[in-house]
């Protein structure tokens, strides 16, 4: 086995790790285009790029096994939300307004939550892939999202400002 190289064996330092978080992210705006995602699976209207056909099917008539494995799978139709979770996408009332101009907020919110179950381990016997079973209640634990009083933004806090507030934030 080959030696380490200097590079590998360096320790980061805390300046090191200071300015690393200091930094603002930069895009480097690397582009790769895939073409046109235009071919539709003739069995459920899925859009594809032809690249994604399976290998036995031509150009010309391109078969698909992603979407519904070529008609074997058919899922109902999609039904319409409850009423009042349509108001909040269409209705003009402040409340719905709101809610669309800070829809980003809640979903990040949401996103740093933990999970509190009872889990049940007896199904999971070896034979097939693994199963996550709970019994009893439900539970969603989440932190502060807001610092307290006097102290700076810090870990999941800094994921509900903009991107330049939160370095700013950091700095």
């Amino acid at each position: 086995m080959e030696p380490l190289s200097r590079h590998c064996r360096r320790r980061h330092t805390d300046d090191d790790l200071f300015l690393a978080a200091r930094s603002p992210y930069v895009d480097t705006e690397r582009r790769h285009s895939l073409g046109p995602m235009n071919v539709a699976c003739a069995h459920c209207g899925a859009l594809h790029w032809i690249g994604e056909k399976l290998a036995r099917s031509s150009d010309h008539s391109p078969k698909f096994g992603m979407c519904c494995h070529e008609g074997q799978i058919s899922l109902p139709q999609r039904q319409d939300p409850p009423r009042h979770i349509q108001e909040l996408f269409l209705s003009q009332e402040p409340h719905a307004r709101e809610f669309r101009e800070n829809i980003w907020k809640y979903n990040r919110a949401f996103s740093f939550t933990s999970l509190g179950v009872n889990e049940v381990h007896s199904v999971n016997n070896g034979r097939g892939p693994p199963v996550f079973c709970i019994t009893g209640e439900l539970c969603h634990w989440s932190g502060s999202l807001v610092p307290h009083n006097g102290q700076l933004p810090k870990y999941a806090q800094l994921y509900i400002y903009e991107p330049r507030e939160a370095l700013a934030a950091r700095m």
